[in-house]
């Protein structure tokens, strides 16, 4: 893979399974850092980074649901001062 992500930071939605897995390993092998969202009850945050082939200093995994407002203001948040 290339590393034309290197230095930028990706959030990506649903990174537990499917589409939003694939996403995420295909960014993190092209060089982004991640701020990855998941539901609780979809995965554990270890094996998601696991199965993405992550390193704990280029991945900030956060459990929520994006249908509360509330948690997309603190992704975003936590995003940024990441």
């Amino acid at each position: 893979m290339t590393k034309k992500l290197s230095g930028k930071t990706a959030i990506v939605t649903g990174a537990s399974q499917g589409i939003g897995l694939a996403v995420a390993k295909r960014f993190f092998n092209d060089g982004a850092n991640l701020v990855l969202t998941y539901l609780p009850e979809h995965g554990q945050a270890e094996r998601i980074i696991e199965q993405i082939g992550g390193a704990h200093d280029r991945v900030l995994l956060i459990a929520g649901d994006l249908r509360q407002i509330d948690f997309v203001g603190s992704l975003f948040d936590q995003a940024w001062r990441r």
